[in-house]
């Protein structure tokens, strides 16, 4: 599988840091990750609204809602690992509690919350979808945007986050920065300024946050990197660098 493309505006959310000015500084090891930082509150989500977004959505939503701010946006897509699961683990405690369960939980327990919610508060009457493939989430949500570009979309908002893993589940992670709730947002056209190639490859160790990776590797101008899932391998070669 080959797929490419051009990124025209990039933003990201993830430990204290919302600027891509401090993220590059973080590429460029001026900086480095501060796991207990509070990420500030979200800056384009009315507070009603933010209050009901689990800590990650709101990070992908606001990162969303700054791109869409700068660009005009002929689809959107969000992907996420974890999806919601701060929501569902809420409801399915209130049921293993036979209590009654909260209707913010129920209703932002869906995998599409993030993108509903971008696509309401920012008014976008564009195509939208949400992507759920394990680690290879973010991966498979760049295929779905090469797909669309290749269909004569302009273009593509895509975003990817995580939010913090209930204690409950930590046991079941392979990666620490799991409990940490991170976004990364780019807006895509068609081009050739990345190009990624696929191969099926089963790996050790793997890459739980690919946006992020791919992000930083982005970010500090690196001629092309590799990044990893439990059953693929993906070449990353970024051109005009």
């Amino acid at each position: 599988m080959k797929i490419s493309f051009k990124i025209e505006d990039v933003a990201a959310r993830a430990f204290g840091l919302t600027t891509i000015e401090e993220f590059t500084a973080l590429a460029n090891g001026s900086l480095t990750v501060d796991t207990k930082a509070p990420n500030p509150k979200p800056k384009l989500i009315p507070m009603m609204t933010a209050r009901r977004l689990s800590d990650g959505c709101r990070l992908a939503v606001d990162a969303g809602l700054e791109l869409s701010s700068r660009n005009k946006l002929t689809g959107v897509i969000y992907s996420s690992l974890s999806g919601e699961i701060q929501h569902n683990y809420k409801v399915l405690t209130a049921c293993a509690k036979d209590i009654p369960c909260s209707p913010t939980d129920f209703s932002m327990s869906v995998h599409n919350a993030a993108v509903g919610n971008f696509t309401i508060l920012s008014k976008a009457d564009i195509p939208s979808s949400s992507v759920s493939a394990s680690e290879d989430s973010f991966m498979q949500a760049l295929v779905d945007a090469y797909i669309r570009l290749d269909n004569d979309e302009d273009r593509i908002l895509v975003v990817d986050y995580n939010v913090s893993i209930p204690e409950f589940f930590i046991c079941y992670s392979d990666s620490d920065l799991l409990a940490y709730p991170i976004a990364v947002g780019f807006v895509l056209a068609k081009g050739n300024e990345v190009t990624i190639n696929a191969q099926a490859k089963e790996a050790v160790t793997y890459d739980n946050h690919q946006a992020l990776t791919f992000l930083l590797n982005y970010l500090k101008k690196a001629q092309q990197c590799t990044i990893k899932s439990s059953n693929q391998e993906y070449q990353v070669n970024f051109s005009c660098r």
